[in-house]
């Protein structure tokens, strides 16, 4: 197979991810990707700070926290005063470090799951590849939350669900438990679209592993996690 160029990749990921990933995994080059992932974060979160607001964000989101409210007045005062500070520089810090440590973890987590649990004889920078492509889904969500953000009204903007492409989107926020807002908020169309590309990007590493079980490999590290993160908002959301 001829040698993809770097645009031919990027678009096959969308267009022809079977052709692409080949040429991944062939070729594990990342910088591209990554790149474009912590771009597109920092473009999300710079029009969110200038058109929302983190003093918005604080004041509509963390003031209504059930475990904020049990504070007395000046203990949550400074809670939110405390918050006000730290979340905007976490914000700017996130996209550069978050996005890069992420997708390392995630490459880490395959490694351990395929080579120690299925056999495999993977290699680090194979799997980072793959994972750095197959993440550009979310790079796209990132800017389709730029465009929800100048259409809805700033007061009405959910930082957690920028889009409706989640189940937890169609959820009331007032009525439904929070272990319940955070699965729904985790079944997630573009978050399902990478899980199906890096199980295919695994797939074309390896052609005698079928697809199935790539996708159970990567699937299950992901079911854990939701099914953590809803049991964590069961018990302290």
């Amino acid at each position: 197979m001829a040698e993809m160029s770097e645009a031919g990749r990027l678009a096959g990921v969308f267009t022809s991810p079977s052709a692409a990933f080949t040429d991944i995994a062939e070729r594990p080059r990342w910088i591209v990707p990554l790149l474009i992932g912590i771009v597109c974060s920092i473009v999300f979160i710079w029009v969110f700070t200038q058109r929302v607001g983190w003093d918005r964000f604080v004041n509509t989101n963390l003031a209504n926290n059930p475990r904020i409210e049990q504070l007395d007045p000046e203990q949550k005062a400074r809670v939110l005063e405390q918050q006000r500070k730290v979340l905007p520089i976490m914000g700017w810090v996130a996209p550069v470090v978050f996005t890069p440590v992420m997708m390392a973890l995630t490459a880490l987590v395959f490694l351990g799951v395929f080579n120690l649990a299925m056999g495999a004889a993977f290699k680090f920078k194979n799997l980072f590849a793959i994972v750095c492509y197959a993440w550009l889904p979310l790079a796209l969500h990132g800017l389709l939350g730029v465009g929800v953000m100048y259409l809805k009204d700033p007061d009405d903007f959910n930082l957690e669900k920028p889009t409706a492409f989640n189940l937890g989107a169609f959820l009331s926020p007032d009525s439904t438990p929070k272990w319940l807002q955070s699965l729904g908020g985790s079944i997630d169309l573009f978050v399902i679209w990478v899980v199906v590309l890096m199980a295919l990007g695994i797939h074309c590493l390896d052609r005698k592993r079928s697809f199935a079980s790539c996708l159970v490999g990567v699937g299950i590290p992901w079911l854990i996690v939701i099914l953590c993160k809803a049991g964590w908002a069961a018990m302290f959301g």
